[in-house]
């Protein structure tokens, strides 16, 4: 289900993120605020608080896309 998602998004952000593959220092962010302004899922979160032991921390974070 996410790898759906995650397709569906890529390719309706081809054009865009062609562009910002050339840009250093930013790319990820970028995705990352691409990808919460789309999801319709109301949990989805971007570089969220530590949730292990080791303190790593997601990504992305959420339940599902609705």
């Amino acid at each position: 289900m996410w790898f759906d998602y995650f397709h569906a998004q890529f390719d309706a952000l081809a054009a865009d993120l062609g562009v910002v593959l050339d840009a250093s220092g930013c790319r990820e962010g970028w995705l990352q605020g691409e990808l919460f302004r789309r999801s319709p899922d109301q949990d989805f979160a971007v570089n969220t608080y530590p949730y292990t032991d080791i303190a790593a921390k997601p990504t992305l974070r959420g339940f599902g896309p609705a």
